[in-house]
């Protein structure tokens, strides 16, 4: 008589393996980005650059690492990321062309690459940050894994944890059932 081998076992396991997998990749996601954020004082910790105006300085897809910074302590010549005034949705990289005044901290800024400074003036309630590094071209990484292709991804990685935990699974579970029929075996000689 041969063993009742639960076809479904196999899966089950393996689907339990890849969701306990997603879950600790999630939380270790969840915590490092919000240990970023929570070290460089700022919601945006890093950015890319996606136009030309600060060129040659930052190129398109160069990863910038913006840290929080006290308004009252920025110079003329130093790279800012601040809320757009005009439309605070849209965040710019400029340099601060001019110091309007200190108290409060009012600044006009420059792409190097504009011929003219911006239109507007930049308030402390505007600033997100200071550039503290550049890492070039490697921001079309981060460009890259936004949707619709991230999702895209994350379901081909899912796919295959998941296809290498069945079949790895499937081995284990025929290992088990020639071990039990030898040791069968081995009781019934």
């Amino acid at each position: 008589m041969e063993p009742q081998t639960n076809a479904n076992k196999p899966v089950r396991k393996a689907i339990t393996r890849v969701l306990i997998s997603i879950a600790i990749a999630i939380l270790i996601f969840l915590v490092f980005i919000n240990g970023v954020k929570l070290v460089f004082g700022t919601q945006y910790p890093f950015m890319v650059v996606v136009s030309n105006s600060m060129y040659p300085t930052l190129k398109v897809n160069d990863l910038i690492v913006v840290s929080s910074v006290d308004p009252s302590t920025l110079d003329v010549g130093d790279i800012i990321v601040f809320y757009n005034p005009f439309n605070p949705s849209e965040r710019i990289v400029h340099r601060i062309y001019e110091v309007v005044s200190r108290d409060p901290p009012i600044f006009r800024t420059k792409g190097d690459n504009n011929s003219f400074p911006d239109a507007w003036r930049v308030t402390e309630g505007y600033i997100i940050g200071k550039v503290e590094y550049v890492i070039p071209g490697i921001g079309i990484i981060p460009r890259l894994l936004q949707p619709p292709f991230n999702y895209y991804l994350i379901g081909i990685i899912i796919l295959v944890i998941f296809l290498l935990e069945v079949s790895d699974e499937i081995k284990r579970s025929k290992l088990s059932e020639e071990e039990y029929i030898n040791e069968n075996r081995a009781e019934v000689d």
